[in-house]
C-alpha cells in the first residue's frame, strides 16, 4: 500500500488514520523510500520486505510463502526467529511485532520498542512512534496477530 505524506502533514496523517487523533504519536524520521513497515519491524532500513518482488532491493525470507495472507507472513517471521504469542504486552528481553490485517491480507507490521510503545514505517513515508490501536482502521485493518523473539 503506497502512502506518502509530507513530513509534518498532521491533518493528512490523521485523516488516513483517524484513531491517531485520540492517541499520542510522534513522527521520528524524514521520508525514506528504501524500506517499508515489514522491514522496519525487523530492524532493517536498507531494503523492502515484500512477498512479491517490488524492486531490486526487495527481500522475502527464503522458503516463506509468497502471499499476503496472515499465515504466510507468520511463516516468514518464524524463519526470522519469531514465534506466535497472545498479546502485545511488554516483556523484558523480548521483541514483539503486531500484524495488521484487512480483507484477509496483511497490510502492515509494527514493532514494539523497549518502553512498550510501537514503531511503524508508513509506506514509503516516515517512521512513527504510536500507540498500538492508533493505526487501526480502513487502511491497515485491525491488529490480528502478535509474534515475539527473545533478544
Amino acid at each position: 500500500m503506497a502512502i506518502n505524506f509530507s513530513l509534518g502533514d498532521k491533518q493528512t496523517l490523521e485523516d488516513a488514520f483517524p484513531k491517531l487523533r485520540a492517541t499520542h504519536y510522534t513522527i521520528r524520521s524524514p521520508v525514506d523510500i528504501r524500506y517499508n513497515c515489514h522491514a522496519y519491524a525487523m530492524g532493517e532500513t536498507h531494503r523492502v520486505w515484500e512477498p512479491t518482488p517490488v524492486g531490486p532491493s526487495a527481500f522475502w525470507p527464503p522458503g516463506a510463502p509468497r502471499a499476503f495472507d496472515l499465515q504466510s507472513f507468520q511463516d516468514a517471521y518464524v524463519i526470522w526467529g519469531f514465534i506466535q504469542c497472545s498479546d502485545g504486552e511488554l516483556e523484558s528481553g523480548v521483541r514483539k511485532i503486531a500484524l495488521y490485517v484487512s480483507n484477509n491480507a496483511v497490510q502492515h507490521t509494527a514493532g514494539q520498542t523497549a518502553d512498550g510503545s510501537w514503531i511503524s514505517k508508513l509506506g514509503g513515508s516516515f517512521d512513527l512512534v504510536h500507540e498500538l490501536n492508533g493505526l487501526e482502521g480502513p487502511l491497515y485493518g485491525q491488529v490480528s496477530a502478535f509474534m515475539k523473539k527473545v533478544t
